[in-house]
């Protein structure tokens, strides 16, 4: 899959959000770092790197497993946009 704007990622996750506020799917309540990657189109290198440096939010379940939530994946798409 190839990278996506970040305005292209933003229309998908309202579009999302539309679909969770009508009940057509089930809220989602933790993403791995794989599912992040397929979000955003960001390498995996990338998003481990954000996570490392607590850029991006996340929970450690053991030495190795990190899981993020929806909301702090969005809030720190957010926050980029901000920089740009």
């Amino acid at each position: 899959m190839s990278a996506m704007t970040l305005d292209a990622l933003a229309e998908r996750l309202e579009h999302l959000e539309k679909l969770l506020l009508a009940g057509a799917v089930e809220e989602v309540r933790t993403l791995n770092v794989t599912e992040v990657c397929r979000l955003t189109g960001l390498p995996r290198k990338a998003v481990l790197a954000a996570i490392r440096t607590e850029d991006l939010p996340s929970i450690e379940f053991g030495e190795r497993t990190k899981v993020v939530r929806p909301r702090d994946l969005d809030l720190w798409i957010e926050s980029r946009e901000l920089c740009r």
